[in-house]
């Protein structure tokens, strides 16, 4: 299985990608623009010659840059001056052979850009975000017509909607037709985000996290205290259980999805830092992790503090299991008796500041 993975301009990291580049297919990363947003919390403003740098070092991957915030202003989208600063940047992307196409979520942004940087558009993909959760080919067949009116390459890879990562038989449906009429695209499926399963919270969220990307004052967007007190994080919380509905891909059930079609798993994680995606990486690289289940997850990684899910006492027809539920929770008990035979509480330990 080859592997779809944020890139960050860490020396350490980019050598690990290096030494394993024949499993790395691709990398993503944001531009940290104030044009240009992503669809994480903007906290850091890293030099774009840092990120060139490290990417130079990726000789063989495809480079796609995260372009999939939610929404941005209105008057963007006619900003003259904002595009041409973008230009210089896109075009040295470009240059160094750091860039093949755009993850966009925002449409609106997509035509402007097309009809602001035509040069720039027609020699990019654009790549429709998992956040359009495509679950049919008449679906996708809207998108990457879209994209080529917009005026873009189409996409070389899609990703699929995570909620068909337990539907194998769907899956291998979808797959069947997509690669019917797209024979060369490169089909993937997110392992790792580990969020509830089809969150209705999702797409307010997203807004919440571009609104606080485009005011100065994120305060009234505090997405962290909002979820811990309203949403996925006191359902995790209060019903740890769940965590097992949510759509993940262990490691060792990649060979599943291969199964049914998939060529590719996306990982994510970013925010996380290097030490998170390295563990990651070497875990799906090797088809099995023989820790904490939740260290590998992104959205649910702070369930690690509270909960151990041992990842060697699930059973081996795991993904036969859980793929097999109904979505009907209050009349299911899989996932109950999964979290009952595998997970214990973590016991909370002070730090001694005196042998420090």
């Amino acid at each position: 299985m080859l592997f779809n993975v944020p890139f960050l301009p860490d020396a350490n990291y980019t050598d690990f990608l290096v030494s394993h580049q024949d499993r790395i297919h691709s990398v993503h990363f944001p531009l940290y623009d104030d044009t240009l947003k992503d669809a994480r919390i903007d906290l850091d403003k890293i030099p774009l010659q840092s990120i060139v740098n490290q990417l130079r070092r990726l000789k063989h991957q495809k480079k796609y840059l995260l372009a999939n915030a939610r929404i941005h202003t209105s008057t963007l989208y006619s900003n003259k001056e904002a595009f041409l600063e973008l230009r210089s940047k896109l075009e040295y992307l470009i240059q160094e052979d750091a860039l093949d196409g755009i993850i966009f979520a925002d449409s609106y942004m997509l035509v402007a850009l097309g009809k602001a940087l035509p040069s720039i558009a027609n020699q990019l993909e654009a790549v429709p975000s998992i956040n359009f959760g495509i679950s049919s080919a008449e679906h996708l067949h809207v998108l990457v017509e879209f994209a080529e009116t917009a005026g873009f390459r189409q996409p070389a890879k899609i990703t699929l909607d995570r909620a068909l990562n337990r539907q194998p038989k769907a899956l291998k449906q979808l797959t069947r037709s997509i690669k019917r009429d797209y024979p060369d695209v490169t089909i993937e499926l997110l392992a790792n985000e580990g969020c509830i399963n089809h969150c209705p919270f999702r797409s307010t969220h997203e807004s919440m996290i571009s609104m606080a990307n485009l005011l100065e004052d994120c305060g009234g967007y505090d997405t962290h205290r909002i979820n811990t007190s309203l949403a996925c994080r006191k359902i995790l919380f209060d019903e740890p259980h769940r965590f097992f509905a949510s759509p993940f891909i262990r490691p060792e059930d990649t060979d599943m999805v291969s199964a049914c079609g998939i060529d590719l798993i996306k990982l994510c994680g970013r925010t996380l830092g290097p030490q998170f995606l390295l563990k990651c990486l070497r875990s799906y690289c090797a088809g099995r992790h023989d820790g904490n289940l939740i260290d590998l997850m992104d959205a649910s990684n702070w369930m690690g503090q509270h909960f151990y899910v041992d990842n060697k006492l699930l059973p081996d027809n795991f993904y036969a299991l859980i793929s097999s539920c109904t979505n009907h929770c209050s009349s299911c008990s899989i996932c109950r008796l999964l979290f009952e035979n595998s997970a214990h509480p973590v016991e909370y330990h002070l730090r001694d500041l005196r042998k420090e």
